[in-house]
């Protein structure tokens, strides 16, 4: 993975990442199939609009 592999020439430990619940049920399944763990539950503020939505994290 080109993105994963310029973060760890930056030295990155890990990849953060947040994702909107109840928006396509897919979007979890697929960060989930890649390595992504979740780590928390939040609440995103969008222009206003409150979201529900997972923070989720890779280690690489």
């Amino acid at each position: 993975n080109l993105i994963e592999s310029y973060l760890k020439q930056r030295n990155s430990i890990f990849i953060k990442i947040d994702v909107v619940k109840n928006y396509n049920k897919n979007v979890i399944n697929f960060w989930l199939e890649n390595g992504f763990e979740i780590i928390e539950e939040i609440n995103l503020n969008w222009n206003g609009k409150v979201l529900n939505a997972l923070t989720m994290e890779k280690i690489i």
